[in-house]
């Protein structure tokens, strides 16, 4: 699975010689290594992009069965032939910001899009030791791709192995919300957890500190650095993060505008169907033979006057396979007989796909305006058949609301 031998190292060419024997009858995912693509690569906005396109191209034009994507090896070493070090910084850090961004690239909806990636593993725990041509070792860490030095320089813990254990940790369980606009330069991805417990990270391109105000929907909030040091605690419903290159992570309490799937007050008599990757480990699942309207309720409590934006994590409202959805978020604590939007105009899935069958997607709803604080009736009605079997399909696994304005 190394790249190619003309000196491009993100171009995989044999790779698609291999597909287009019918190899890929043989095989259930397809392994490839990924490393620094050149000495201008990007790794937090252009690499991990370019070498899955690549794979994802090859898959498409042989038409090799659709297996998925992992990635056996991948780093960037701070010794060697190539490693390249960005004027003012060492090449610790430079190493610490491409490995962790490389996870938090991967895992992104933008990626995942192109094609699946279901496993990254790096090269490697300690350093990896060249060799030359008759087999003789050519010095301590040669490359230095390690977490760890060399056994002989006491197994000292490289920046990265923090910056990595960090990012493992925070994003164990979380399933990919959606990317924040910010500016051009900078990005900010963000997960949820159990509970809305969010995890967001930004970062930008520049040396320059730049600040941005998070909106959160917790009463506690800590801002952490690459390595997981705490940086500073914070309440209310915004957190303020300063960054640069190396990235800053948001990490909150339970959500207080949170409400699971399976708990909605319902119409009917409903089936909530078990699935370790949904919140709760369940969601709220409706699967008919005919259309029958099937309404779903939630009472949420609005702490103060502004604007919400709502963020539904269910079946994907414009996908053949599901059938659409309606829903409002207004006042109240019951159906007050409104109006409803319709999920085929103004949903917008933002999320990376998770669930049964990869099924479910953190999609946005819209944004909703309160005079004042109080109770609020979230409402979602189904009673639309998909396309392809005259059935009505739908998943509900949990809604999020946070205050924007």
């Amino acid at each position: 699975p190394t790249p190619g031998t003309d000196g491009n190292p993100v171009d995989y060419c044999w790779f698609e010689d291999l597909l287009a024997e019918g190899c890929g009858n043989y095989v259930d995912y397809y392994a490839f290594h990924t490393y620094v693509a050149s000495e201008v690569s990007d790794p937090a906005f252009d690499d991990i992009r370019k070498q899955v396109s690549l794979m994802a191209n090859y898959i498409k034009r042989t038409g090799a069965p659709q297996h998925p994507l992992i990635i056996t090896e991948f780093g960037h070493p701070i010794d060697g032939d190539y490693p390249f070090t960005p004027y003012g910084q060492t090449t610790e850090d430079y190493q610490n910001r491409f490995n962790t961004k490389k996870v938090l690239r991967t895992l992104a909806a933008d990626i995942q899009g192109i094609y699946p990636v279901v496993r990254l593993d790096m090269f490697c725990l300690q350093d990896y030791h060249l060799t030359d041509a008759q087999g003789n070792w050519t010095g301590v860490g040669t490359w230095k791709f390690g977490l760890m030095e060399d056994p002989s320089l006491g197994f000292t813990k490289r920046e990265q192995f923090n910056g990595l254990k960090n990012v493992y940790s925070l994003l164990d369980d979380a399933v990919f919300m959606q990317e924040r606009e910010i500016n051009s330069n900078s990005k900010c991805l963000e997960y949820l957890k159990e509970n809305g417990q969010k995890v967001a990270v930004l970062w930008s391109d520049g040396l320059e500190n730049q600040t941005v105000n998070l909106p959160v929907t917790a009463s506690s909030a800590q801002v952490l650095n690459i390595d997981g040091s705490v940086s500073g605690s914070y309440s209310g419903y915004t957190v303020p993060v300063t960054f640069s290159r190396d990235q800053k992570y948001v990490t909150t309490g339970n959500a207080s505008l949170w409400k699971e799937g399976e708990l909605a007050s319902t119409s009917w008599s409903k089936t909530n169907t078990s699935n370790s990757d949904c919140y709760n480990n369940s969601y709220l699942d409706i699967d008919l033979s005919s259309p029958t309207p099937r309404w779903m309720y939630q009472v949420l409590s609005i702490p103060e006057a502004g604007t919400y934006a709502v963020y539904l994590a269910g079946t994907h409202p414009n996908d053949p396979s599901f059938s659409p959805y309606k829903y409002a978020f207004r006042p109240g604590t019951s159906w007050d007989g409104g109006s409803l939007t319709s999920s085929q105009t103004s949903a917008r899935v933002t999320g990376m796909s998770y669930g049964p069958n990869d099924d479910l997607a953190w999609t946005y709803l819209g944004d909703f305006n309160f005079s004042q604080s109080g109770s609020a009736l979230f409402t979602v009605m189904v009673d639309t058949a998909r396309g392809i079997d005259n059935r009505m399909v739908f998943g509900y696994d949990a809604v999020y609301v946070e205050r924007v304005h």
